[in-house]
């Protein structure tokens, strides 16, 4: 019987060039003209130049698949490495799992030639947890992730997004490096890790710190992930590396892993209070996109509202919206006592509610997989803006839709004011009976209102897992309301 070896080169490679065109696909792209505005230092469209060019492009993005071409295709055997390895067009991008067996295709960046490369460096293993002291994972992710990075650095200039994704902190790239090396045309930055290695493991070969700040503008940059200890060592080293990224109109910066402990109590200088960590984020030029995830506050804060609110509080300037995921109570607290945080938008994942919040300037607010346990009323009760989106709350009921009916202050004031627009997705505690309540009661209040323009809800969207709903009740929201969509029972 013939076997895989028995076919020609030829054919393999006819049979390689299928593969990779089922994997991609190809769009058409204006060429624009560029000009330079009047201080010298941004460009911006003119108009159209020129015909129309074809680019191609991957149609799956999901670099975690073990069956990602090519790299899963090369490992097949040597032969089929040997053919594929002469293709440059294959080698756009690429995934090194610190975990798998086989040996990494350490030289996938040489068979690239000049091509740009997306990346992904990643342990596969699901959890640490087992063995979150075992020295001898962390060394060995270590030398991994060394060897990839040792590899990477001379061709980190055409890196169009690079992802490291490992278990320990240990085996991350340092940032002052990455920065030296890469180019302006990165678009995606991120160095995530899953926990702190107990033990002190040797830097990799590549760790040198430069105090040289990077002299690329990031004009492409569109996501940046980093740790708190990585983005403040940033900022020590480069006290104005934010300039670098002033033309980063859609720059998502996630900052994420650490427990925060404002005391007095420690010298080390590794370790960062809550003040020096806003500090730094009041003094960025500009924030689109900000994700705070993983962050908590392990001593208690002062939660006495006559001392904090005498505090100057920072603004944080240009920020578009503000994305507050898993994050403990008592930093939610520190967050809203120091920072004014008058922004589009604000979205909690996952999120404990202080006690005490100063004001809640967002115009869209949205609750995703906040506990039973959690108050929306402490949100609630100061916020002032249009759109309200509910995902997958368990502690969205009836009691939060009943408060959201009801006038709380002598002088008539009720909570939430500006709501005009209700979206709630994947919640089943409240009922429709009391949506239909509050609905009555906005429209009382702005008939009654001396405002020429009365903020009156008039959009209502629920979707995903909900409590059943009548033809009755259906045909109601539809007669009251301008914007209705509904699931019928």
């Amino acid at each position: 019987m013939a076997v895989i070896h028995d076919l020609p080169i030829e054919l393999l490679s006819c049979i390689f060039a299928f593969l990779y065109a089922s994997h991609t696909k190809v769009k058409e792209l204006p060429i624009w003209m560029y000009e330079v505005d009047e201080t010298g230092k941004s460009q911006r469209p003119k108009g159209l130049v020129g015909p129309r060019y074809l680019q191609t492009t991957w149609s799956d993005h999901d670099l975690y698949n073990p069956s990602l071409f090519p790299c899963a295709v090369a490992r097949v055997c040597q032969l089929w490495l040997n053919v594929m390895m002469r293709n440059a067009h294959y080698w756009t991008r690429f995934a090194f799992d610190l975990a798998a067996v086989e040996p990494l295709l350490l030289d996938a960046f040489l068979w690239s030639n000049d091509l740009p490369f997306d990346m992904l460096v990643f342990d596969s293993r699901v959890s640490c947890a087992a063995h979150p002291q075992d020295n001898e994972a962390a060394s060995a992710e270590l030398a991994y992730a060394g060897a990839v990075v040792s590899r990477l650095m001379p061709h980190l200039g055409r890196c169009h997004s690079l992802h490291f994704d490992v278990l320990y902190a240990s085996s991350l790239p340092p940032l002052p490096a990455v920065l030296q090396h890469c180019s302006q045309t990165m678009a995606e930055l991120k160095l995530d890790y899953r926990t702190h290695s107990s033990t002190t493991i040797p830097c990799n070969p590549c760790s040198g710190r430069t105090a040289v700040a990077p002299s690329a503008n990031f004009i492409f940059l569109t996501y940046l992930s980093l740790d708190v200890q990585t983005f403040m060592h940033l900022t020590q080293l480069y006290p104005q590396w934010s300039n670098n990224l002033r033309r980063c109109a859609y720059l998502t910066l996630e900052i994420s892993k650490y427990a925060f402990r404002d005391s007095e109590e420690s010298g080390d200088s590794s370790k960062y209070s809550t003040k020096e960590f806003f500090s730094q984020l009041h003094k960025m030029i500009t924030i689109p996109k900000l994700i705070l995830s993983d962050l908590s506050l392990i001593h208690g804060i002062d939660q006495n509202p006559q001392m904090t609110t005498k505090k100057p509080r920072l603004a944080l300037r240009n920020l578009g919206s503000i994305v507050a995921k898993n994050l403990s109570e008592e930093f939610l607290h520190a967050l809203f006592r120091d920072c004014s945080l008058h922004v589009a938008a604000g979205i909690f994942d996952g999120c404990i509610f202080p006690r005490d919040i100063y004001d809640v300037g967002f115009y869209y607010l949205t609750f995703k997989n906040i506990p039973r346990n959690a108050k929306l009323e402490r949100v609630l009760e100061l916020w002032s803006g249009d759109e309200l989106w509910i995902d997958s709350c368990p502690c969205f009921d009836d009691t939060v839709v009943d408060y959201l009916s009801k006038v709380t202050g002598s002088n008539g004031a009720y909570p939430s004011p500006g709501l005009r627009s209700l979206s709630i997705h994947n919640c089943d505690n409240f009922t429709f009976a009391l949506i239909k309540r509050l609905v009555e009661m906005r429209k009382e209040l702005g008939r009654t209102s001396a405002d020429d323009d009365p903020d009156v809800l008039d959009s209502l969207s629920v979707s995903g897992r909900s409590p059943p709903l009548s033809k009755e009740e259906l045909l109601w929201f539809q007669t009251h309301l301008t914007n209705v969509r509904l699931p019928l029972s």
